[in-house]
């Protein structure tokens, strides 16, 4: 019975990351082997999943649910399902976290760990350039963010 639990768990995961922007063209035996490095977790309405300037679990990707990101403490955005956050953390795992993520509905998220997240990229080598930019994205977000706030609070 576990076996066939395992079965539908990884199926249903290799399905929602088709879907995913980091993974959608990717080749079938790529998704089998994120399905099986990932951490599967449901996250309850409210749960902080990570907290600025704390060291980071890892890259998390949003299968379902909304999450709000705040930098400074203060709400600037909500990502919704198929993004991801944590991305810095493992490219340059000396930073800290630069914004809390909390869970605004029910999630599901698919979390890879530092090993685990090194041994999808070495049987995923095109996701590092992909993540990498993500990364650079969601810096330049909040670096922007930090300077319309600084500006209004000089006015």
């Amino acid at each position: 019975m576990a076996r066939n639990d395992e079965v539908r768990r990884l199926r249903r995961v290799i399905s929602d990351l088709r879907t995913h922007s980091l993974f959608f063209d990717l080749p079938e035996r790529c998704l089998r082997r994120a399905a099986r490095l990932g951490t599967l977790n449901f996250v309850a309405r409210g749960t902080k999943l990570v907290v600025e300037g704390t060291g980071s679990p890892g890259l998390s990707l949003v299968i379902d649910g909304d999450t709000q990101i705040a930098v400074d403490g203060r709400p600037f955005v909500v990502r919704h399902r198929q993004s991801s956050f944590g991305e810095l953390s493992l490219l340059e795992p000396w930073q800290t976290n630069k914004a809390t993520v909390t869970a605004e509905t029910d999630c599901r998220i698919l979390q890879f760990d530092r090993s685990s997240y090194d041994a999808l990229t070495v049987a995923v080598p095109q996701l590092v350039e992909r993540i990498e930019a993500v990364a650079h994205a969601h810096l330049h977000e909040a670096a922007l963010v930090r300077d319309f706030r600084n500006k209004a609070t000089t006015r």
